[in-house]
């Protein structure tokens, strides 16, 4: 669902020439046609061609006639020239959430005036998009869903910092003894207030070591990194004991 934004930027662009007014009219004082006359008006401004279905067939004209004809000259708008404008109140009148429906899956763009609902707020992304043409098609003629909403670990994670903390967690596998520990046993869970100690006193270490206010001196850098990577190590330990609602006990 593509939404436009009213304004000068929006209205003044050349690539967008074509508008279809879409608002409630029934049950309201001359049928809301003052209001359609009105931003008809202000688009014609901007050198708009408009379609005002108020401006279309005649007061008596069958509620099947009016679907036909409004329908029809939806589907004639180029969704790269276009837009469906909607008026106040449009989402209280069936005739134009039907309208609506029928541009998003024409993938006609949409463009409230000031004030007027956002269709988003109406037509989730997860019933109008993904249940229209929300797909990506690829050359080789595979499609798929859209990423959208979906995490993107390329770019919330980094490489860098998950080799040096798979460094360290190396280093610690090896317990009292000499024992080596598997890898997965911090998921065996630990006391919350285990974790939450040693992050505290790693996250002192950071802050002395970075800022230069420990009376033992700045740490090396190794130490500072293995410092970051016990935070970040227990900072884990900790959300995965709330996740999962847990707080084992010590032995």
């Amino acid at each position: 669902m593509k939404v436009l934004k009213y304004d000068s930027e929006t209205l003044g662009d050349r690539n967008l020439m074509y508008a279809y007014l879409s608002g409630p009219m029934r049950g309201l004082p001359e049928l809301n046609f003052p209001a359609f006359a009105a931003v008809q008006d202000a688009l014609e401004w901007w050198e708009f061609g408009v379609t005002n279905p108020a401006n279309l067939g005649s007061p008596d004209d069958s509620i099947a006639d009016c679907v036909e004809r409004d329908v029809k000259a939806i589907r004639n708008l180029d969704p790269a020239s276009s837009c469906v404008v909607l008026l106040h109140g449009w989402e209280h009148s069936i005739g134009s959430r039907a309208e609506v429906a029928l541009a998003v899956w024409l993938e006609i763009p949409l463009l409230p005036v000031p004030g007027a609902t956002d269709p988003r707020s109406v037509f989730p992304a997860s019933e109008a998009e993904h249940s229209v043409a929300a797909a990506r098609v690829f050359s080789g003629g595979a499609t798929r869903d859209t990423a959208d909403g979906k995490p993107d670990f390329s770019g919330f994670l980094s490489p860098i910092v998950l080799r040096r903390f798979g460094a360290y967690m190396l280093k610690h596998q090896i317990g009292p003894g000499g024992t080596r520990r598997d890898a997965d046993n911090w998921k065996a869970g630990m006391p919350q207030k285990v974790y939450l100690a040693s992050l505290l006193r790693h996250v002192i270490d950071v802050w002395g070591g970075v800022g230069g206010d420990d009376l033992d001196g700045p740490l090396d850098e190794e130490s500072l990194e293995d410092a970051l990577c016990a935070v970040l190590f227990n900072a884990s330990g900790l959300l995965r004991e709330r996740l999962l609602d847990r707080d084992v006990e010590e032995a």
